[in-house]
């Protein structure tokens, strides 16, 4: 197997992940910058699993149609625009359609970054290793979203998450 398709892969997982609890690393941010309550940045996040979750298998089809490296770049455009869009304001509603969306990039990216890894003759290892960053990401996005309030406030979450995703789709491009 090829270290850049692990590397890649992982990439990929970790954009993926970080999506997971960005949000509510700054919690008390959002709630701030929004004007909403606690449960409703909750909300937010739910809105995200729900989707995530119902799309699981209908990714895994998506993926084997198309092909893993193919699908997880669009999951990463996927991240990238629903990121990109809540940049654009505190808007509670503008935040659940936004994270409903990245709950479609985060399924087709968890499948097609699981799948890549092993179609690329992954061993067990490197399953294990994508598997560990893309769960990970999510605790350390909780460790590190909040240094970046300072300069920009709940757009900290979306900003770095944009970010990530376009390594990562340049990441796996080279894959």
């Amino acid at each position: 197997m090829s270290q850049r398709a692990t590397v890649g892969g992982c990439a990929l997982g970790l954009a993926v992940g970080w999506n997971v609890s960005n949000v509510g690393a700054i919690a008390d941010t959002v709630t701030d910058d929004y004007g909403v309550s606690l449960t409703t940045v909750g909300l937010a996040t739910t809105a995200l699993f729900v989707v995530h979750a119902a799309l699981q298998i209908p990714a895994g089809r998506t993926v084997d149609r198309h092909g893993a490296r193919r699908i997880g770049l669009v999951a990463l455009v996927v991240l990238a625009a629903a990121n990109g869009l809540a940049l654009a304001a505190p808007s509670p509603e503008l935040l659940f359609v936004a994270r409903a969306t990245m709950g479609i990039g985060t399924a087709l990216g968890f499948v097609a970054g699981s799948d890549y890894v092993r179609a690329q003759g992954g061993t067990v290892f490197a399953q294990g290793l994508y598997g560990g960053v893309a769960l990970g990401a999510g605790g350390f996005a909780l460790a590190a979203v909040p240094q970046l309030v300072g300069p920009l406030g709940f757009r900290a979450a979306f900003a770095s998450a944009l970010v990530l995703a376009v390594l990562a789709a340049a990441v796996l491009a080279l894959g």
